[in-house]
C-alpha cells in the first residue's frame, strides 16, 4: 500500500489521533505533580542548581558591597575549589562534567582570589 492511498492516510490519522492523545495524557499528568508540589499559599519552591557562576558572583558582590561573612565566603570558596576541573587545565564548567567555560573560569578565580587564594596556590595557577 502507497503513503498516498486512503488506507494510508486513514493510518496516519489514526497514529496522529493516538499520538495526540498521549501527548494530552502527559500534560494532564504534568500538570497534576505540578499542582500537588504546590505550597498553600501558591507558590513553589524547588532546589536551584546552578554552575559556579552564582556562587563566584555572591562572594564578589559581598566584596563589592563591603558585607563579607567570613563563614559563608570560606564555605562558598570551598565549593568552588571541589567543582574545579582538576583533570583538565584547572578551570570551570557550566555543568558537571561539561566542557571548560571561559566565563564561568574567570569568575570562579576571581571569586577565589577574593576570598583570599593566593594566585601562586596549585588550584589558583592550573586555572589560568
Amino acid at each position: 500500500m502507497s503513503s498516498s492511498s486512503p488506507a494510508s492516510a486513514v493510518n496516519d490519522n489514526l497514529i496522529q489521533e493516538a499520538g495526540a492523545d498521549r501527548l494530552h495524557q502527559a500534560i494532564e499528568r504534568a500538570r497534576v505533580a505540578l499542582l500537588a508540589q504546590q505550597h498553600a499559599d501558591g507558590h513553589w519552591c524547588f532546589e536551584l542548581e546552578s554552575d559556579c557562576t552564582i556562587t563566584a558572583e555572591y562572594i564578589l558582590m559581598m566584596h563589592y558591597m563591603d558585607e563579607i561573612d567570613s563563614v559563608l565566603q570560606e564555605k562558598m570558596a570551598r565549593y568552588l575549589r571541589a567543582i574545579q576541573a582538576t583533570s583538565t587545565h584547572g578551570g570551570w564548567s557550566q555543568y558537571h562534567g561539561g566542557a571548560i567555560d571561559q566565563s564561568c573560569t574567570v569568575k570562579a578565580y576571581y571569586a577565589l582570589k577574593a576570598a583570599g587564594d593566593d594566585p601562586a596556590m596549585e588550584h589558583m595557577r592550573r586555572a589560568r
